[in-house]
């Protein structure tokens, strides 16, 4: 069985390039010709800004703590040779896992945090298509436009959960001649459980969550909207500026939080509502 053969028994789940209306892809061709991107280019150089990433970092905290303990809970051998890229809504990286082996070499290549996988910066790929369609994409090698890409193979799903989506799940792996049928039902396996567990643990689900448990401690409306934002770690005057009050307005607010949950700094209140 070969890869194409296999990727048709997925066809229902995967969107694949061949699929695509043509109408759609002369439009992102002319995207990205307009980009002026360099298909021989040897790195990746799109990237966000120091001050951007820290922001989305920061926006992004819940998702990469879920993915970082879905990665320890559900770990594939280590000698298969794979890239796992979680990207925020717009395709922009925010973390990258994989054999220490291969994520040095996607180093080299400018694969890491910030690095932008949209269709200006790094032409067709599984990531772009999938941020486009909102939908599971899987992309032969050969179909990449950067020809650092030609030899993986790509399959990137949508973390959606309560109708919204909150990034995006890709898995890079070598292209195979022959047998790839395990290696791709793996893969989907794998994909889906950490799928799993990222959308259980998304922003809006665990801000409910938290919300009813603040709720038990007798917080006001108020105070569980700035107790939220706390326990991401933000700071008084980032909070101020979020909700349009002080920053004096905040720290009394939190002082009142620490009272009514029984906590004295913001260390034990992030253990107590983020455990």
């Amino acid at each position: 069985m070969n890869v194409f053969q296999v990727c048709s028994s997925l066809a229902p789940r995967w969107v694949k390039k061949e699929s695509l209306d043509p109408a759609v892809v002369v439009r992102w061709r002319h995207e990205i010709e307009q980009s002026g991107l360099d298909v021989d280019c040897a790195t990746l150089t799109g990237r966000i800004g120091k001050e951007e990433l820290r922001q989305m970092l920061r926006n992004n905290q819940l998702l990469l703590r879920a993915f970082e303990q879905a990665l320890q809970e559900e770990s594939l051998l280590a000698e298969w040779p794979h890239l796992l890229l979680l990207t925020d809504r717009r395709g922009v990286l925010l973390s990258v896992a994989g054999p220490q082996e291969v994520l040095d070499n996607a180093r080299r290549i400018g694969i890491e945090r910030g690095t932008r996988f949209d269709l200006q910066h790094a032409g067709l790929n599984a990531i772009s298509m999938a941020v486009r369609l909102g939908k599971p994409v899987y992309l032969r090698g050969d179909e990449h436009d950067l020809r650092m890409f030609k030899d993986w193979s790509c399959m990137c799903m949508p973390i959606a959960a309560d109708g919204q989506i909150h990034g995006f799940l890709d898995v890079s792996f070598p292209c195979r001649e022959e047998s790839p049928g395990t290696e791709l039902a793996l893969v989907e396996f794998y994909m889906r459980v950490l799928k799993e567990r990222l959308a259980r643990k998304c922003p809006k689900r665990r801000r409910i969550a938290m919300d009813r448990r603040f709720g038990e401690y007798g917080l006001s409306p108020r105070e569980r909207e700035i107790a939220y934002y706390w326990a991401l770690n933000m700071g008084g005057l980032q909070i101020a500026a979020l909700l349009g009050i002080t920053e004096s307005t905040v720290r009394s607010v939190i002082k009142n939080i620490y009272r009514k949950t029984g906590v004295s700094d913001k260390g034990q209140f992030m253990r107590k509502f983020l455990a």
